[in-house]
């Protein structure tokens, strides 16, 4: 069908040239039935040569907040990068670098039954080798709450009445669920990659910020302040001092927040990685009695052979009778 598609809008593809403020519109325009989405995809693997360019603005569309059919976005990812593996690799290779993060934006903004279609969409990558199974695994993770895709913004605490909050407790409580429930297990490479990012890198261990947040002025907490203001320009100059404060803490409970992010799936992996490991040290340890056994088999065998041996007679020693004659033959019958 999208080949179909492809040949029918090849003439017209051919008469324009790739523009980034085209396809943008695009994708603001894409809607979740069949018909557009491979008429888009067919648009994109067109101009393939520009697969960076096209895979940057298909991830500025997913990470918008606004977007109300984010997965569309997913549905056409899928289209472009099954069909234009007989063409080029390119877009399977730049498409692998933002999945695991466009996935996770989508998958905590998206209804239960969206959820059961992000799914579907990975298994059929792995079952038809689209991508790896250990990368498949890898974007559930983030999809489960693992990982660096962006967090989703934080609600106002003074706006939020009882009903928000049980339903974010609600959706926390779902997503620890879902994390819990995963099955990766990452072998030994990747989880000390990741304890050792955790060690080296992580927020909380960043000192340079911290000794840097101590040493904020009193006055961007202090509200006394604000009563010794007598001029425009002083208070510009606070709100400047201000601002700058929320900045940097902003930027650092982000980080925060990302390494929690990244600590609960340190743990995930750990757990996982200990169970597969006592699973396996149970099937080793089974391995070596059935060995144990055969190797007490086999020296039993070779201990009664040898008394087999021992126990022949000695061929040397042994005469052989005399055959009988001719007449003693005769005489006999």
């Amino acid at each position: 069908m999208v080949d179909h598609i492809f040949r029918y809008h090849s003439s017209c593809f051919n008469k324009m040239g790739f523009k980034e403020e085209e396809l943008s519109a695009k994708l603001s325009e894409l809607n979740n039935t069949q018909q557009s989405i491979e008429t888009l995809s067919a648009y994109i693997i067109h101009h393939r040569k520009y697969s960076k360019k096209i895979v940057k603005l298909w991830k500025k569309q997913v990470l918008k907040d606004s977007l109300k059919d984010r997965l569309a976005l997913i549905f056409l990812a899928n289209d472009v990068i099954q069909n234009s593996r007989k063409k080029t690799s390119a877009f399977a290779d730049d498409f692998k670098d933002v999945l695991p993060g466009a996935f996770h934006f989508t998958f905590v903004r998206c209804k239960d039954s969206e959820k059961k279609n992000l799914l579907r969409v990975l298994d059929i990558w792995r079952s038809r080798g689209v991508f790896p199974g250990d990368f498949i695994d890898s974007i559930k993770v983030e999809m489960g709450g693992g990982g660096s895709g962006p967090p989703a913004k934080k609600k106002k605490l003074e706006t939020a009445d009882d009903n928000s909050n049980q339903s974010s407790l609600a959706a926390n409580n779902e997503d620890d669920d879902y994390y819990a429930d995963t099955t990766f297990v990452p072998d030994h490479e990747a989880l000390i990659d990741l304890l050792t990012t955790l060690d080296t890198k992580a927020a909380s261990g960043d000192r340079p910020i911290r000794e840097k947040i101590s040493k904020l002025p009193p006055e961007v907490q202090d509200t006394s302040v604000l009563d010794t203001i007598n001029d425009v320009q002083a208070a510009e100059k606070l709100s400047q001092t201000v601002d700058e404060a929320c900045a940097l803490l902003t930027d650092y409970n982000d980080r925060l927040a990302s390494e929690m992010e990244e600590r609960r799936k340190a743990a995930s992996w750990i757990r996982n990685f200990i169970s597969a490991q006592q699973k396996e040290l149970v099937n080793s340890e089974a391995t070596l009695k059935e060995y144990k056994e055969k190797l007490e088999q086999v020296c039993n065998m070779r201990i009664q052979l040898e008394n087999h041996i021992n126990n022949l007679p000695d061929l040397e020693n042994l005469k052989a009778a005399p055959l009988p004659s001719l007449n003693q033959l005769f005489k006999a019958v």
